[in-house]
């Protein structure tokens, strides 16, 4: 517990360091690891996701984003694809019914970088818009018959969340973000800059 208040005094004295270094024109300005004209890509798995039964393939995505200074502002736009798929089983009696189900995402990304001077750090808020392609089959079967169905929908896909970026190489980092953007309300994974 000791050393438990230790880290916690530590990390808020960084933080209060931090913010006497900030200054207010630093979040027009892009974050030194994203600097302008710049790609950044993250891969990544998500977590509470609003899935249908017992996850078969946890929401997986991919993004890539372009630093694209709008009026000197630090904006970034690109785009998104993610996938997941899970799986339910019931029934009652000698009645079975198995149900599964996949989405299929893809969508632009926009959004606007926050410098806090720190190096290596990035954080940024981001928006959503895309489609969302869904694809349930239902297999029931009994003592007297069986059956399958397959449906699936097209749905608009809409999000926003907030992130951040740690690059603890000029190349490569990790990457946290929270909210709605690509099938799961919390996704992490590798970030890499070029």
């Amino acid at each position: 517990m000791k050393n438990l208040f230790f880290a916690l005094v530590f990390c808020l004295g960084i933080t209060g360091i931090s913010l006497f270094a900030f200054e207010p024109e630093d979040l027009t300005k892009y974050p030194s690891a994203v600097p302008a004209n710049s790609f950044a890509a993250n891969i990544g798995i998500g977590f509470n996701s609003p899935e249908y039964g017992d996850l078969t393939v946890p929401p997986l995505s991919a993004s890539l984003d372009y630093n694209l200074p709008i009026r000197g502002l630090p904006f970034f736009v690109g785009g998104i694809v993610g996938f997941y798929g899970s799986f339910a089983e019931s029934g009652a009696g000698a009645t079975k019914i198995e149900s599964s189900y996949t989405v299929f995402d893809i969508g632009a990304r926009f959004g606007y970088h926050f410098n806090w001077g720190v190096d290596g750090l990035d954080t940024y808020a981001i928006a959503t818009l895309g489609l969302a392609l869904e694809s349930a089959q239902v297999k029931w079967g009994s003592y007297y018959n069986s059956g399958d169905t397959t449906d699936s929908d097209t749905s608009l896909l809409f999000g926003v969340a907030i992130g951040a970026r740690w690059f603890f190489t000029p190349v490569i980092g990790v990457f946290l973000e929270l909210g709605y953007s690509a099938l799961s309300f919390a996704s992490t994974g590798l970030s890499i800059h070029f």
